[in-house]
């Protein structure tokens, strides 16, 4: 009943022609004794869409909504997810679970535990629980053998922790710069990761780049707004912008936008940003009460020689969709 908060973004897991989006049942806070959190399951056959008839229960101990998840596949096949969540005493947390059978069941990555990342527990005692929509939503890259939980509570620091798929990491605070946008909820992060192990992510709090090389951060790109999309295609990283922070205080922008875009080439020198195409009409709703968001989409695995970017406007029943060519230098 509620798309804007009682399910995420799908995502799509890796490079093959398939989708997973977690949903709820509903959201009445705490007026339901438990929310059950499913995944569904897409694919495109060649010929057309297939739906998996089941959902898949992912987790049963949520006390609100969920709206965020992040799902991804490892080299191995093994998909990956992680989701914000409140709990059962009004406490906030990162939860993380995996799937060895192609997403039908999905197991705790702490086994005889709910999945909870270490140290992400947050009390209630610190303003956060039920009723509110402050929640985390990380977002997940495979790294090793494992993956890399990053994420960015509302008013707070960076954090990221690895997982190498038996324990999790310390979690450890990544430096970050003076804030250009402000989001009250959630601020979400994009990220990609490369086959030699590189991770790059855009935050919707800080302009600019941030990239992990040879166990460092380094922040890259400066001239990158907030809120952009990331994506990898061909081994190059690609990111797409509206230029739009994520923020209530830019809830009654109208338009026009311009999609701009960025290429980091296979040497490591960015270029951009480029112009793509500008929408006349606003990416969404000015009465958007939890946080403004553009209603634009890149995922972050494309094929090879194009990154499909697609996106909605306000008021309009439709979906438009343009594929962004790619070269191989």
């Amino acid at each position: 009943p509620y798309p804007d908060h009682q399910a995420a973004r799908s995502n799509v897991v890796g490079k093959r022609a398939d989708v997973v989006l977690f949903t709820n049942l509903g959201c009445n806070g705490t007026k339901m004794s438990s929310l059950r959190l499913f995944s569904r399951h897409l694919e495109f056959t060649g010929t057309g869409w297939k739906l998996r008839e089941l959902p898949a229960l992912v987790d049963c101990d949520l006390r609100h909504c969920n709206s965020n998840q992040c799902v991804v596949r490892g080299s191995n096949g093994r998909l990956w997810a992680a989701y914000g969540m409140v709990g059962r005493l009004g406490t906030n947390c990162i939860n993380a679970r995996y799937s060895d059978d192609d997403g039908v069941t999905w197991k705790s990555t702490r086994p005889g535990t709910s999945g909870l990342v270490s140290g992400t527990l947050h009390s209630e005692e610190e303003g956060v629980g039920f009723g509110r929509y402050t929640f985390e939503e990380p977002c997940i890259v495979p790294f090793g053998k494992g993956i890399a939980c990053i994420w960015q509570y509302a008013r707070g620091p960076l954090k990221w922790t690895r997982f190498d798929g038996k324990s999790w990491s310390p979690i450890t605070l990544i430096e970050q710069p003076k804030g250009t946008a402000y989001n009250p909820t959630r601020p979400g992060i994009s990220a990609v990761h490369l086959d030699n192990g590189e991770v790059f992510f855009i935050s919707a709090r800080f302009d600019g780049v941030y990239h992990w090389k040879e166990g460092k951060w380094k922040l890259e790109a400066n001239d990158v707004p907030a809120g952009s999309r990331i994506s990898v295609s061909g081994g190059r990283v690609i990111i797409v912008s509206t230029g739009i922070r994520e923020s209530r205080a830019y809830a009654r922008h109208e338009g026009p936008v311009t999609f701009s875009l960025w290429k980091r080439d296979t040497r490591g020198n960015w270029a951009g940003p480029t112009k793509l195409h500008t929408e006349s009409h606003p990416l969404t709703k000015n009465d958007n009460m939890y946080g403004f968001r553009p209603s634009f989409v890149v995922q972050p695995f494309s094929p090879p020689n194009f990154v499909p970017l697609a996106w909605t406007c306000a008021g309009q029943k439709s979906i438009r969709v343009m594929r962004i060519p790619i070269d191989s230098q």
